[in-house]
């Protein structure tokens, strides 16, 4: 409210809080508590501002070194299965250049080997004689 209005008013309250607000914006100690009360909620606002910007960096970061390790594991995941894959195709190849036919039985065998089987199975395909031999 401006000053005219507040003069205007006639009711009883009214002109009392007008005077008392005048004394006040005279008063240098009050006026000078009201400012500090002012920059105190500024320096607070800041503060939370940078509490919260610090917060989402932090937040980011570790969002990001999750999304990095869950992408290696992911990688590490696939790499493994592909490399199964193509050991189990080798694997079958190699048995069919050696043992001739091989049988729907241990095709099957292999193709259900886990990386683990499959690293014993190669060493002892040389000394092998046939697939009975090999995937025992």
């Amino acid at each position: 409210m401006n000053e005219v209005t507040m003069t205007s008013i006639t009711h009883p309250p009214a002109p009392e809080a007008h005077s008392y607000l005048e004394e006040m914006s005279f008063n240098e100690e009050l006026c000078m508590a009201a400012e500090r009360r002012k920059q105190a909620q500024a320096d607070i606002n800041d503060m939370i501002d940078y509490a919260r910007d610090e917060g989402e960096k932090i937040g980011l970061k570790k969002g990001e070194l999750i999304g990095v390790e869950k992408g290696y594991r992911l990688g590490f995941e696939n790499g493994m299965h592909e490399a199964a894959r193509k050991m189990r195709r080798t694997l079958l190849d190699m048995m069919h250049d050696k043992f001739g036919t091989v049988s729907a039985e241990d095709i099957a065998r292999v193709m259900r080997s886990d990386l683990d089987t499959l690293q014993t199975w190669f060493p002892k395909l040389l000394g092998a004689s046939n697939s009975k031999d090999l995937l025992t």
